[in-house]
């Protein structure tokens, strides 16, 4: 059986604040405006991988095209892309 890739699009939701709950309304927002393909849903935030990673992740349907939404904060952000911060600097 094949499976098809969710995430062939994606959108990267960044918000600037260290209160985790706004990324939970920021979900909430976006599973009632649109329809969220089923068990696509990942929480790294409340279970944080090993490697520190956390964020939300949750599939949609934008008209028939399925599209990968991921929702984190700035600094775990930063941390994806460059690495943590060295303490010498």
């Amino acid at each position: 059986k094949k499976k098809f890739p969710m995430d062939i699009f994606g959108i990267r939701i960044i918000y600037d604040s260290e209160n985790e709950d706004i990324c939970f309304k920021i979900l909430s927002n976006i599973e009632r405006n649109f329809i969220i393909i089923p068990n696509t849903y990942k929480n790294y935030i409340n279970n944080k991988k090993i490697n520190g990673y956390q964020s939300l992740h949750i599939c949609i349907l934008y008209y028939i095209i399925p599209i990968e939404i991921q929702i984190r904060n700035s600094e775990i952000d930063y941390i994806i892309n460059y690495g943590k911060p060295s303490l010498y600097v």
